[in-house]
C-alpha cells in the first residue's frame, strides 16, 4: 500500500471545513430562535414606551443582520418574498 502525506493534510482540512460549517449552522440556529423569541415577546407583551420599543426593534434588526451576514443575505431576501 502506498501512503501519500498530502492525503492526511486533505483529510484534516476536510474535517476542519465540516466543523466550521457545523459551527456556522449552530450560530444561525441560535440567532434565528433568539429572533423568534423576541418577535413572540413583542407580540405578546408590547413595550410600554417608545424607547423600549425602539430598543427591541433595534435588537430585532441586529439579529436579522447577524443572520444575513452568515447566510449572504439569504435570510432577508426570503423573508421579503414570504411577506408578499
Amino acid at each position: 500500500m502506498i501512503w501519500n502525506p498530502s492525503q492526511t493534510s486533505i483529510d484534516v482540512r476536510s474535517r476542519l471545513m465540516v466543523q466550521l460549517r457545523n459551527d456556522i449552522l449552530d450560530e444561525v440556529d441560535k440567532l434565528y430562535f433568539e429572533r423568534r423569541r423576541l418577535q413572540i415577546e413583542l407580540a405578546a407583551n408590547p413595550p410600554k414606551t417608545e424607547k423600549q420599543m425602539a430598543l427591541k426593534d433595534l435588537r430585532l434588526q441586529e439579529l436579522t443582520a447577524d443572520i444575513d451576514s452568515l447566510t449572504g443575505g439569504y435570510f432577508s431576501q426570503n423573508i421579503k418574498s414570504c411577506e408578499r
